[in-house]
C-alpha cells in the first residue's frame, strides 16, 4: 500500500504532534516505505507512537519530530552515527522557513544525535530513547521477528546468519552491560523481558560456537 492511501489514525496522529503538513509527512513516510527496509520502517515508527499512547504518554513537538525523523535516513552499513546526523539534517531542511521553531528542531536534533548511542543527553531524550529499544522487551516471536527482519536488511553486509547473529550478540551483551537499558518508570517493565530476549540470543550463539569448536 502506497504511503499516500495509509491515512489511518496514528498518521493523523503523528501529523497533530508533529504539526507538520500533510506534504512533508508524505514525503518523510515515502523514505520509510522504501522496499529495502524490513525493520527500520514505517511500521517501527507507529509502534513507537502506539507505545506512547498505550502507555498514556503524549510526546512533545520535539520528541514526536524525533520519532519521525530519527530513522529517516538508513543506509545499512553506515558508521559513526552517519544515519542519524543525515536525518537530523533532513529534519532541519523540512522545518526550514518557520514551519518549526527553531528551539523545537534544535530540541529534537539532539534527541536524534542521542539515538546514536542510546544514551540521553537531554532529559527529552529518554523517552524516545525508551520506545526506539521497547522492541527488545517485547514477547519472544515478536523479538525474533524483529532481529529477522534487521537480517534481512544488512544480509549483504554479513557472511551468513550466524555471521549477523554473532554481531547482534555482541551488541546485546553491551546493552546488557548497562546497570538500566530503560531509564523512564513507565519502561521498568519492559527491562526483564529485555535481558531475558538478549540473554537468550546471546546464549544460543555461544551454545552454537561451542558445538562448532568440539
Amino acid at each position: 500500500m502506497h504511503a499516500h492511501s495509509m491515512k489511518s489514525d496514528i498518521i493523523s496522529a503523528i501529523r497533530e504532534l508533529t504539526g507538520l503538513s500533510s506534504e512533508i509527512l508524505d514525503r518523510v513516510i515515502d523514505r520509510y516505505m522504501e522496499p529495502e527496509r524490513h525493520y527500520h520502517g514505517l511500521e517501527h515508527i507507529q509502534r513507537m507512537f502506539k507505545m506512547a499512547a498505550a502507555k498514556n504518554i503524549t510526546p512533545s513537538r520535539a520528541q514526536a519530530l524525533a520519532i519521525l525523523y530519527h530513522d529517516v535516513v538508513y543506509i545499512p552499513g553506515s558508521t559513526n552515527g552517519q544515519n542519524e546526523m543525515l536525518s537530523a539534517l533532513l529534519l532541519r531542511q523540512h522545518a526550514h522557513g518557520g514551519l518549526v521553531p527553531a528551539q523545537v528542531v534544535d530540541e529534537a536534533v539532539t534527541i536524534i544525535h542521542d539515538t546514536i548511542s542510546h544514551t540521553a543527553s537531554h532529559h527529552s531524550s529518554r523517552l524516545v530513547l525508551d520506545l526506539d529499544l521497547s522492541g527488545l522487551g517485547a514477547h519472544w516471536e515478536q523479538f525474533h521477528a524483529d532481529s529477522e527482519a534487521v537480517f534481512r536488511e544488512v544480509q549483504h553486509l554479513v557472511r551468513d546468519t550466524q555471521d549477523y547473529y554473532e554481531k547482534r550478540a555482541a551488541f546485546f551483551e553491551a546493552l546488557c552491560k548497562r546497570a538500566q537499558i530503560f531509564l523512564l518508570p513507565d519502561f521498568a517493565p519492559l527491562e526483564p523481558v529485555a535481558r531475558q530476549n538478549m540473554q537468550q540470543t546471546i546464549y544460543a550463539v555461544r551454545s552454537d560456537n561451542t558445538k562448532e569448536n568440539r
